[in-house]
């Protein structure tokens, strides 16, 4: 039910007569074929990891030699942009977060290297996808990319975020009070020790409140990501936040709704955002949103017309805006017919529209 998953199925089953390779990154490996279309899961969440999955798609590359390679992520875009000049193969990289914040967590030496593969692959590419203006902007500032080759597309929701999502999970989680939820990864680029240091300050004004965490490190996970969930713990326990602030592991991406319409505002307060489109899901459901200005969620979001921004790192900012949300009811209202007016022009799939034009023209 992904939006990027609907759009290459669809695009898959529209063009039978083509050979897809699709590659996951998978607890572990897997491979099987369906309907003439081979998957392929590779485990990567470790620096040995990325080095064997890169040596495995190169192989793939060479039996298969495709005519296309379109691919997402940041680190993972440069092995798949090297083989695509290797292979004289047409290279369509898709990006949906902050490239300087991913490379801002390497080392120094590492930092200019791969800023200058990602240079070599960015300006090698047929086109590049980009799901905010921010990271367009990088691009063009940054990586000197010409802007006539990044295309902006609108970010489909799916349909199961809507309004009418039952909220049956509210007697469940907190039946007593209000909920403020997030779901993201547990990053320390989420900021999420921000938004239990903020919660904190709400609890005194509101007792009966509860945060939902969802999203914990589950075996899969980096070592940084199971360090930055001990600190969350270690953190909660020290500000005695135990029976206020939750963190619960990842569901299937079709419970998600659930949770946010079992919530009263839903906040995300990260570091970077290529677009954050978790905030366009919350809108969807019907939910008021609270996020960080950063990176693409300007895009999204007019604080005091359809969400509310905070400024990253800000604590006390934060913990206004939620207890504002919590307790202003027509607030709450004009946010919510917000949103959903702002989602209501973001249904229109331009994603696959966009991909399937780049990837079978000549």
């Amino acid at each position: 039910m992904h939006p990027e998953y609907v759009a290459i199925r669809s695009i898959v089953s529209r063009n039978p007569q083509n050979i897809f390779l699709l590659l996951g990154e998978g607890v572990s490996y897997e491979h099987f074929k369906m309907e003439g279309t081979c998957f392929y899961n590779v485990r990567q969440n470790t620096k040995v990891s990325f080095v064997l999955s890169s040596f495995f798609k190169f192989g793939l590359a060479l039996i298969f030699r495709p005519s296309v390679i379109a691919s997402m992520g940041t680190v993972n875009l440069i092995p798949l942009g090297m083989y695509s000049i290797i292979f004289r193969a047409k290279y369509i990289p898709i990006i949906t977060a902050e490239i300087w914040y991913h490379i801002a967590t390497f080392p120094e030496p590492l930092k200019q290297i791969f800023s200058s593969l990602l240079k070599i692959v960015f300006y090698r590419s047929y086109a590049i996808l980009v799901i905010s203006k921010s990271i367009r902007n990088e691009l063009v500032n940054q990586y000197k990319i010409t802007p006539r080759k990044i295309h902006v597309c609108k970010y489909k929701i799916s349909n199961i975020f809507n309004p009418s999502v039952p909220k049956s999970l509210k007697s469940t989680l907190n039946p007593e009070g209000p909920i403020v939820l997030t779901v993201s990864r547990i990053d320390p680029g989420k900021g999420l020790h921000y938004l239990i240091e903020a919660a904190r300050i709400v609890v005194e004004k509101i007792p009966n409140v509860k945060i939902i965490i969802k999203g914990s490190a589950g075996p899969d996970a980096s070592l940084s990501e199971k360090k930055y969930a001990l600190e969350l713990k270690r953190l909660i326990h020290n500000c005695n936040l135990q029976e206020h602030v939750k963190i619960l592991r990842f569901s299937q991406y079709s419970e998600i709704p659930k949770y946010m319409s079992a919530s009263d505002v839903f906040v995300l307060s990260s570091l970077s955002e290529g677009l954050g489109i978790v905030i366009l899901e919350a809108l969807a459901t019907g939910v008021p949103v609270i996020a960080s200005r950063v990176g693409g969620v300007p895009d999204i979001l007019t604080s005091g017309a359809n969400g509310l921004m905070v400024e990253p790192k800000d604590v006390e900012g934060l913990a206004e805006a939620i207890l504002k949300v919590l307790t202003d009811d027509k607030l709450k209202k004009l946010l919510i017919e917000g949103g959903l007016a702002t989602i209501r022009r973001l249904r229109e799939d331009e994603l696959e529209k966009l991909l399937s034009k780049l990837m079978f023209e000549n």
